[in-house]
């Protein structure tokens, strides 16, 4: 994938992100911004596959920004994983420090801490094996994912099976990109 449309997709992504925390941060009904405990999320994938990612050159990415009264995370990521479900959540692990909880596994997989890892937020995709694949291919699934937490989150890190892969410390309002691994192995 060349840059230009790696860019548009970045733009279009944190865009979104932005209209989910204007829209959060302008209800009525949480003056605040988002419920700390249950800060809302949304994650899709195209189901489990070939991933067609050159690990030289990076393609996922985390990227979290003010918005008024929340902070908007958006992500895109590849996790290699053999055939089963991936399940995407937020969690609240203390005061101001959120885990982005990525689980491979069965169906019915349950996060680090014992929760329902689809719990509180929302999930589409396709969960099909899809066309018949190359014998040789890294297998896993593509996602992106998005969330407005509190303005007063402090560190972001990212979770796959219990492990963390990267953490953002949040020191100001200013924006952050980092890169992620791609794929990341599960």
């Amino acid at each position: 994938m060349d840059r230009v449309p790696r860019l548009a997709l970045l733009l279009a992504l944190v865009g979104i992100a932005f209209a989910a925390g204007v829209v959060v941060g302008t209800d009525s009904a949480q003056p605040s911004g988002p419920d700390p405990e249950r800060p809302p999320y949304q994650y899709s994938h195209g189901g489990h596959g070939c991933l067609a990612a050159d690990p030289a050159d990076p393609t996922g990415w985390l990227h979290v920004v003010a918005s008024g009264r929340s902070t908007s995370v958006t992500m895109d990521a590849q996790v290699a994983h053999e055939r089963g479900e991936l399940n995407v959540s937020v969690r609240n692990r203390s005061a101001g420090r959120y885990a982005i909880a990525i689980r491979t596994g069965p169906e019915n997989a349950t996060s680090a801490e014992g929760v329902d890892a689809r719990q509180g937020g929302t999930e589409s995709g396709d969960r099909s094996a899809g066309a018949t694949e190359a014998a040789d291919c890294r297998r896993g699934t593509r996602f992106n994912f998005g969330a407005s937490l509190p303005t007063d989150v402090e560190r972001i890190a990212v979770r796959v099976n219990g492990q963390t892969v990267t953490a953002i410390d949040r020191e100001s309002t200013t924006a952050r990109l980092v890169e992620l691994p791609t794929p990341i192995a599960a």
